[in-house]
Parts: structure tokens; C-alpha cells; sequence
């Protein structure tokens, strides 16, 4: 039985054969061969059109052209703002060489490295770290200017390598100053809110004018005659008390420090 399926099966195949043969060899089967053949060149054809075009390797290249140009307006723009940086260092040492090169006192340039600002029961006390100590001389009470020789403020703690300075419009950083007036009133200063400084206990016989320009006294041991402070831009003066007091605005804006110098006596 099994061997009769088996013949079966092979006279079938055989018969499949010579009819396909004798249908490819008088021509029968040629629509079906150009039918596959089209089929085949649009499948390829639609294969082909799925790889990158001109316009995409375009795109792609211009968005590499546009990343290079704005890395290299990035870079311009970084070197620009170096240049300037560098201008503006190289022209405040200038003026200090052109300020400090007659005096008789010496200078210690000094960066500033941060700024500290304390609220609690005496407000705003402004505070700036340099990058020089003791290791470089300093000491407590030296004061620090800027470019122009215009007072900053004064030193008021010492470490190894770096100090603390008070902002003269700091509370509690006290001058001994100056008014460039007919008496030449002396006088203490003191920080108001960090903002302004006051020149308390002037007698009431002596004048003073908005305008008039205080300087450093020079009756603290460490600190010069004759640097600028500020000008006086307000008088309080009460006609039932001994003293009157002088409001000083400073010449210089103290936010936007950037180099000092310590002066050394």
C-alpha cells in the first residue's frame, strides 16, 4: 500500500515536470515570466528611491556648515570679551602707575576674590576678600584704593594668604578724614546702609558745602594724607546741638570693583 502512494507521487511529479517543460519550451509561460520580471524592477526601483537623496546629504551639510560657523562665532565672541577684559586690566594699571609713581608710599595690587554681605543687628556691612595676607606684609587698619587713588575701604582682618576689607560705606568702618572747606574739618567716617558715608562730630562754627571734597586726614598711623573719599552731597545740622554732620557720597561706584591696591606707608 505504502509503496503504491509512493509511485503515485512520483508519476505526478514526473507528469508536472514534462508539462511545465513543454509549456516553457512552446512559449505558454512567457506573460507569467515578464509579469515577475516587471514585478521584480518596480520592487527594485521602490527600494532605490528609499536611499538618501542629493537634498538630504545637502541638509546634512549645511547643518555641519551652520554648527561650525556658530562654534567659530562662539569662539570670536569669547576672544572678544578676553581682549576687552584684558584692555580694561591694562589700562587700571596704567592709571595706578600714573597715580602712585610720585607718592611716597608703596602699593600692593591685590584681586579681589569675593564679596561678603551680612543683614543682622549691624546691617549692611559690605565686605570684600583679597588674595593677599600676611604672608605678603599686610596688617590690620592698611588702607586699600582704587586705580585712581580713590578709598575703597580699609583692611580689617588678616589671614595668611588672603585679607577681609571693609567697604567705607560699610557700618563701623571708620576713616579719619578731611573736608577740603576754609577749616578743614576733621572728623570721623562711618558706613550708612552701605550706601552713603557721614562725618560725624563737626562743630557747628565751622562751614561746610555740598560739593566740598573730603580726603583721608592722615592722623591714622597707617593710613596717608590726602585720598580722596568722596564729596559732601548733604549737611544735617540742628541749631540746639553742638555737632553737625556732613553726608559724603564716594566718587566711585563700589559694585563693580575689580583690581585694588593695598597702600603700604
Amino acid at each position: 500500500m505504502f509503496k503504491n502512494i509512493i509511485t503515485q507521487k512520483r508519476i505526478i511529479i514526473s507528469i508536472s515536470i514534462v508539462l511545465v517543460f513543454s509549456l516553457y519550451f512552446f512559449g505558454f509561460l512567457q506573460p507569467l515570466e515578464r509579469g515577475l520580471q516587471n514585478f521584480f524592477n518596480w520592487s527594485s526601483y521602490q527600494l532605490a528611491t528609499l536611499r538618501p537623496s542629493e537634498n538630504f546629504y545637502a541638509c546634512s551639510q549645511s547643518e555641519e556648515i551652520i554648527n561650525s560657523m556658530q562654534a567659530q562665532l562662539n569662539k570670536q565672541t569669547i576672544d572678544e570679551a578676553n581682549l576687552k577684559i584684558l584692555k580694561q586690566e591694562n589700562e587700571q594699571l596704567r592709571n595706578y602707575f600714573e597715580f602712585y609713581k610720585e607718592k611716597e608710599y608703596e602699593i600692593e595690587l591685590v584681586n579681589i576674590i569675593s564679596k561678603e554681605t551680612s543683614f543682622g543687628l549691624r546691617a549692611h556691612n559690605h565686605n570684600l576678600i583679597i588674595d593677599k595676607g600676611a604672608s605678603d606684609g599686610f596688617k590690620t587698619g592698611l588702607l586699600v584704593a582704587n586705580e585712581n587713588g580713590m578709598v575703597v575701604g580699609k583692611i580689617t582682618d588678616v589671614k595668611e594668604a588672603s585679607s577681609q576689607v571693609c567697604l567705607i560705606t560699610a557700618a563701623d568702618c571708620r576713616l579719619a578724614a578731611t573736608i577740603l572747606n576754609q577749616d578743614r574739618s576733621l572728623g570721623l567716617t562711618d558706613g550708612k546702609l552701605g550706601l552713603t558715608v557721614s562725618l560725624d562730630m563737626i562743630p557747628q562754627t565751622e562751614e561746610i558745602d555740598v560739593g566740598d571734597i573730603v580726603i583721608t586726614s592722615g592722623l591714622s598711623e597707617l593710613i596717608p594724607h590726602g585720598l580722596v573719599i568722596g564729596r559732601v552731597n548733604k549737611v544735617e545740622k540742628k541749631s540746639n546741638e553742638i555737632w553737625q554732620k556732613a553726608i559724603i557720597e564716594p566718587e566711585i561706584s563700589l559694585n563693580n570693583l575689580n583690581i585694588l591696591s593695598v597702600i603700604v606707608p
